[in-house]
């Protein structure tokens, strides 16, 4: 039988699930793992969440509160349920242009959408691959406009030996079961700010737990998850396993607490997490090398004072049946690969955002 390779970001161990059983009913597991988190990204105040957009949201709503301006930037080119959570909290998505080079915004054309009536620009490392424009764009813009850094897929990624996440006014992370650091569902919000971080603490007293059958039922998904890292597993359920993979846009999103389970994954994750972000950056400049003057793709351009940790690998065809060739051969080969978002957000929610 072939074996097949999972396209999920980062491998569990054993020891990473049984760390998350002992800690199952230990709440200071939580507090320790912000405080790990903390220590690595260099920011003070730490808040885990059931999911990176579940984070986003609270984001959103904390902003609310300390202006009364209504539009987020947002890159035309992201993940959907971005918009999702903007419109729940009875925002305004305004999308900008992005750059094929690295697929994220546009720094010319941010500017360009911003006005009297901009809340904040967020920004979006997509892929991994730190969003460079992030640097010097407190220069550029108003005091009054937030900026939010989405984090989602660039765990460990760095700017100028910087962790992507810190250069913002509040960010935050996903911890999805295909993201850098994958404790099945999970997020976090973090910030230099105080004034901000006392707004988010407000803002997440009132968020409910976890029931404890839920609690218990995600336990048992992480222990699926360690299993499905390893190929022979992967490729005896993979048909299995390929029905629960699911595209469609969410209409709306769980907003839970953190769990104990979660944590104790997380804290034995960072422990080895580096060892494997660097293999996924190494492995994405080889593929670069390798790749590089074939005509008919378009590869991501890394610039020397960037650590990108590659969530996926980005790869454009100039045209469909190259691409839809290679997936066909990448697939025989036992690798999974997938198309990603197929339209930018301004053809996904036609009439709810405005693009000029």
């Amino acid at each position: 039988m072939l074996k097949r390779l999972s396209i999920i970001g980062h491998p569990l161990r054993l020891p990473d699930v049984m760390r998350g059983t002992s800690s199952f009913f230990k709440k200071r597991s939580q507090e320790y793992f912000q405080q790990q988190l903390s220590g690595i990204l260099g920011l003070k105040y730490v808040f885990c969440l059931s999911s990176g957009i579940a984070a986003f949201y609270v984001i959103l709503e904390t902003l609310k509160k300390l202006s009364a301006r209504k539009e987020v930037i947002v890159p035309c080119y992201t993940a959907p349920s971005l918009v999702v959570a903007i419109q729940k909290a009875g925002l305004t998505p305004v999308v900008c242009d992005i750059r094929l080079t690295d697929f994220n915004a546009d720094g010319d054309e941010v500017l360009k959408k911003i006005n009297q009536n901009t809340l904040c620009i967020l920004g979006v490392h997509m892929f991994g691959i730190p969003w460079v424009d992030i640097v010097d764009l407190r220069k550029k813009i108003p005091k009054d406009i937030f900026i939010i850094e989405d984090c989602a897929q660039a765990f460990g990624s760095r700017i100028q030996e910087r962790a992507v996440g810190s250069f913002g006014d509040i960010s935050f992370y996903s911890f999805n079961r295909g993201k850098n650091l994958p404790t099945y569902d999970g997020g976090c919000i973090v910030t230099n700010s105080k004034a901000i971080a006392e707004s988010v603490a407000e803002a997440i007293a009132g968020i409910p737990s976890l029931g404890a059958f839920a609690g218990v039922l995600l336990a048992l998904k992480v222990w699926a998850l360690y299993f499905s890292f390893k190929p022979s597993f992967y490729s005896i359920f993979y048909p299995l396993i390929a029905c629960f993979k699911d595209t469609s846009v969410p209409d709306d999103f769980r907003i839970v607490r953190y769990t104990s389970f979660q944590a104790g994954v997380g804290s034995s994750l960072l422990v080895h997490a580096q060892e494997t972000f660097t293999a996924r950056c190494e492995n994405g400049k080889r593929l670069i090398s390798l790749l590089h003057g074939i005509p008919e793709i378009i590869l991501p351009k890394i610039p020397e004072n960037v650590v990108a940790v590659f969530n996926r690998f980005p790869l454009v065809f100039k045209e469909a049946r190259h691409r839809d060739r290679v997936m066909e051969r990448l697939h025989r080969a036992g690798i999974e690969s997938s198309k990603l978002y197929l339209k930018p957000l301004h053809h996904i929610f036609d009439g709810s955002t405005t693009l000029t």
